[in-house]
Parts: C-alpha cells; sequence; structure tokens
C-alpha cells in the first residue's frame, strides 16, 4: 500500500511536517514523531502495511479531517493548490457519465456552457496519459466504469486543475500497469 506526495516545479519553496503524532480513540498509538520536508519537485512515498496511518497521515498533510483520530503536528506551507486522489473515488459521482465528472464541481450542478472550453485540455491531457480521446465522450455511467478507469479519470481531473501539490492515497491499487 503506498500514500504518495508530490510538489511540482509551480509549487512551494517547502512543505515541513514536524513531530506529528496520531492516536486512536482507545488511545493506541497509531504512528508517532514523524517529520519530513520536502522541496520542490520532490516526491514522498509511505509503504506499509493496511492500518498502520498512512491515509491517516496524508488527510493531516492536505489538512483534511482526521477524526475520530487524535493527531498533533506542525505544519509550515504556503497557500499550495493541494489535489488529492482519494482510495476510492466519491461515491456520488458513480451515476455521472465522464465528461459530467470532468466539467462538474458536484453532481448536482448544471454544466455552464463556458466549462465545453475545458474539453481541449482534457483530450490533450488524456493524450498524453495514452487514453483514447472518444473514452471521455461515452455516454457512460462511472459506476460501470472498471477501477484503473475511474483513478485515471480522477487523476485527469486533478492534473487539469494544475495543482502544485499531488496527494495520492494507493494510486495504484486498481491500475493495470504493464
Amino acid at each position: 500500500f503506498v500514500l504518495s506526495l508530490y510538489i511540482d516545479e509551480r509549487g512551494m519553496d517547502m512543505f515541513i511536517l514536524t513531530d506529528c503524532c496520531g492516536q486512536k480513540q482507545d488511545g493506541s498509538v497509531l504512528f508517532e514523531h514523524i517529520s519530513f520536508k520536502l522541496n520542490k519537485n520532490d516526491r514522498l512515498a509511505l509503504i506499509g502495511e493496511e492500518g498502520n496511518g498512512k491515509s491517516t497521515l496524508l488527510k493531516v498533510c492536505c489538512g483534511l479531517e482526521t477524526d475520530p483520530l487524535s493527531v498533533k503536528y506542525t505544519k509550515l506551507f504556503h497557500d499550495e493548490k493541494i489535489g488529492i486522489l482519494p482510495q476510492r473515488m466519491d461515491s456520488k459521482w458513480l451515476k455521472s457519465t465522464i465528461l459530467e465528472y470532468l466539467l462538474k464541481d458536484e453532481p448536482e450542478d448544471e454544466i455552464e456552457i463556458a466549462r465545453y472550453n475545458e474539453c481541449a485540455h482534457f483530450e490533450q491531457l488524456w493524450v498524453k496519459m495514452k487514453g483514447q480521446v472518444s473514452f471521455l465522450y461515452r455516454d457512460q455511467q462511472i459506476e460501470t466504469l472498471s477501477g484503473g478507469e475511474k483513478v485515471r479519470i480522477q487523476l485527469l481531473k486533478l492534473i487539469a486543475q494544475k495543482c502544485t501539490m499531488l496527494a495520492l492515497d494507493e494510486p495504484t491499487n486498481d491500475l493495470d500497469i504493464s
């Protein structure tokens, strides 16, 4: 199981996490005294068994809620645009088509006409990701896609958002890597 953090060249000069400690509700220690520093273009991968706190640590790094765990830490970074790839796609998107997922902020939103201008950018990125452009325009609900296809369209949306920091929680779980 892998958790990855990547900071691109547009990103911050440095990301520092110091003395991060996490406890479960029963008081047992999930992790303690974790400290690290990332500079531009650095990558960090945490590899470990299930249940050892990798996803919790990712949430800490991204400023997300970690309830019901108690986590103490010091984190230093500037205003970064953090893109997060969760372990599983949010179920609220499963009835949407691929294009709806890419062009909407929330499933219940209507697609604004101006958002269709983004299609060319999605197409260019998708081709770089070795995808067929026609895939993006399928009239197919996301719930019918394979796990790998779901991961790839989530990555496409993140990359298109020009995030300066990517946080990938077990990004290769469903990918077919040859």
